[in-house]
């Protein structure tokens, strides 16, 4: 009898840059569709809407998955399409490109999540006044009152020695027939395994995590809650009321 609870399958990070153009539209082409689907059955999941992304040209997503300062990483099913079982392997970011690659356009996309950074965050800010709050985290990502991709020509290559590296998480789903398997859960621990990592490799002294949720959206408020994210007070100057936000601090001294 088959098993109630599936086998995970690995989490795969999309690499960069896919040397073959046929490789790279198969993937992008999934990236889309799947992140498609998911602001059409689980809007609230997103700060985007279908509506305006489904108007997006190819381009649009290409630049998505090439942007040199965000990763997304692919739960994907451990059966490829010829029912071959290839096994659970949990994210590494010491996985081939080749194999990942196979990965990618062999087995089936279960869910998706990108982090975008690192940048560099400073606790001073020149906007700060005796009646001004403190910069937070997540202002970090917000330009013209709205949350925005930092242009990678002005961030890839700052340096980050001895800096409080930021990073934000967006854009998480999983599919609906692949939910309560964990696979949320797994997509977060390794998002927060590629910070570590990312922040370890630009020697940062310090590494955070920014999400923002929609306040009614408590699944997901206790899937990052119980993996160690702690919920703030968003300035309602920068126009985000409309979102709750979560931080964490990562250990880039331990693994666990």
């Amino acid at each position: 009898m088959a098993s109630p609870h599936p086998p995970l399958g690995p989490v795969v990070p999309i690499p960069k840059p896919i040397p073959l153009s046929t490789d790279l539209e198969a993937i992008v082409e999934r990236y889309r569709d799947l992140r498609l689907h998911g602001l059409k059955v689980d809007p609230e999941a997103f700060t985007s809407l279908y509506e305006d992304e489904v108007q997006f040209p190819f381009e649009t997503w290409k630049s998505r998955v090439e942007n040199r300062i965000a990763r997304t990483l692919v739960a994907v099913d451990p059966e490829t399409n010829q029912g071959e079982y290839i096994g659970e392997e949990p994210y590494t970011k010491e996985l081939s490109s080749a194999f990942a690659i196979q990965r990618l356009l062999r087995q089936e996309w279960l869910g998706i999540v990108t982090i975008i950074g690192p940048v560099r965050f400073s606790e001073q800010s020149d906007d700060v006044t005796a009646t001004s709050p403190k910069p937070q985290i997540h202002t970090a990502f917000i330009k013209d009152r709205r949350y925005q991709i930092p242009d990678p020509s002005t961030v890839e290559n700052r340096d980050l020695s001895d800096a409080h590296a930021i990073f934000l998480i967006v854009g998480l789903f999983i599919l609906p027939q692949a939910r309560r398997r964990g696979l949320a859960g797994r997509l977060v621990e390794a998002s927060i395994k590629y910070v570590r990592e990312e922040a370890r490799g630009k020697k940062a002294s310090k590494a955070s995590i920014s999400i923002q949720v929609a306040p009614t959206n408590f699944a997901a408020q206790g899937l990052y809650e119980r993996a160690g994210f702690y919920a703030i007070v968003m300035n309602s100057e920068h126009g985000e009321e409309s979102v709750m936000g979560l931080e964490m601090e990562v250990n880039l001294g331990s693994e666990v």
